[in-house]
C-alpha cells in the first residue's frame, strides 16, 4: 500500500489523512465498482498549507450550513405553532429539509488529519474522542493493578 499525497497525488511520505465515515464509504463504493487503488492517504511537507486552507473552507462551509439548517428547522417549528396548530408532518419536513442542507455541505467535503489539530470540528473530534477513551482507560488500569497485586 502506497502512501499518496492527497493534494499533489504523488507517492510521498507525509502526515496520515484521518478515515472517516466519508472516505470509508468512497472506498467501499470504489471497492465495489473495483476502482479502489487502496493507498494510504496523507498530505505532504510540501502540501500542507493548501490542506489547511482546503480543510478551513470546509469547516466554514460546514458551519454555515449547520446554521442555516437550524434557523430552517426554528422556522418551520415556528409556522406550524403559529398557523393550524402543531403538525408532525412539519416537524419530519423541517428535519428533512435540514438534513438536506448539511448533506450539500459534503460537495467541498475535505478530510482532516489524523493528529486532529487543524480547525474547530477537528479539535471537537479530538476531545470526544479523548472523552470516549477515558472509560476503557479506566478498566485497562484497574485489570493493571489487580495483575500487579497477583
Amino acid at each position: 500500500m502506497a502512501n499518496v499525497c492527497i493534494i499533489c497525488e504523488k507517492e510521498k511520505n507525509g502526515e496520515p489523512v484521518a478515515e472517516d465515515a466519508v472516505l470509508k464509504y468512497i472506498r467501499l463504493a470504489k471497492q465495489k465498482l473495483n476502482m479502489a487503488k487502496n493507498n494510504r492517504l496523507v498530505v505532504c511537507s510540501e502540501c500542507m498549507e493548501a490542506h489547511k486552507k482546503k480543510r478551513a473552507e470546509f469547516e466554514k462551509i460546514l458551519v454555515q450550513h449547520a446554521a442555516i439548517a437550524a434557523l430552517v428547522v426554528i422556522a418551520f417549528l415556528a409556522l406550524a405553532f403559529m398557523g393550524k396548530g402543531f403538525s408532525l408532518v412539519t416537524v419530519l419536513l423541517a428535519f428533512l429539509v435540514a438534513g438536506f442542507i448539511l448533506a450539500l455541505s459534503l460537495a467541498r467535503y475535505w478530510p482532516g488529519l489524523e493528529k486532529g489539530d487543524e480547525g474547530v470540528l477537528s479539535k471537537f473530534a479530538h476531545k470526544t474522542k479523548k472523552a470516549e477513551k477515558k472509560p476503557a482507560e479506566k478498566k485497562e488500569e484497574k485489570k493493571t493493578a489487580k495483575r500487579k497485586k497477583r
